[in-house]
């Protein structure tokens, strides 16, 4: 845990390349709920430098694989931001259809309903 707060604290001070070595080890030398939140922080880390493959690749992996719920959700989420940023509208209304049918105890369930409203009123 003390290094995933080192690692946040040079998220937060931009110091991306050293972040990425931190996020590295954290995610092939811990424990799997680390390691998936680790994960997590990096995809993130890459989707605010516009590395949106990477990022993409790295959601789509915690959406089928993390045993933890609310990583799985936080994943989907933002891989549907991804897909509308990427113009992949009718991904991310899927993606939003998914959070609000099987995860709708999540934080992020009423947003994304509201989302999915949203895209479907512009289509």
């Amino acid at each position: 845990l003390e290094k995933m707060a080192q690692t946040e604290y040079l998220i937060y001070k931009k110091q991306d390349q050293a972040a990425l070595l931190m996020l590295d080890s954290l995610i092939g030398n811990s424990s799997t709920d680390i390691a998936d939140y680790a994960t997590l922080e990096k995809a993130e880390l890459f989707s605010r430098s516009f590395r949106y493959t990477e990022a993409a690749e790295l959601f789509t992996r915690l959406k089928n694989e993390s045993e933890q719920s609310y990583i799985r959700a936080e994943a989907i989420f933002e891989l549907a931001g991804l897909k509308v940023k990427t113009k992949d509208v009718p991904g991310a209304q899927e993606l939003y259809k998914m959070l609000v049918s099987d995860y709708s105890g999540s934080v992020y369930s009423i947003e994304a309903g509201r989302l999915y409203r949203e895209i479907a009123k512009s289509l």
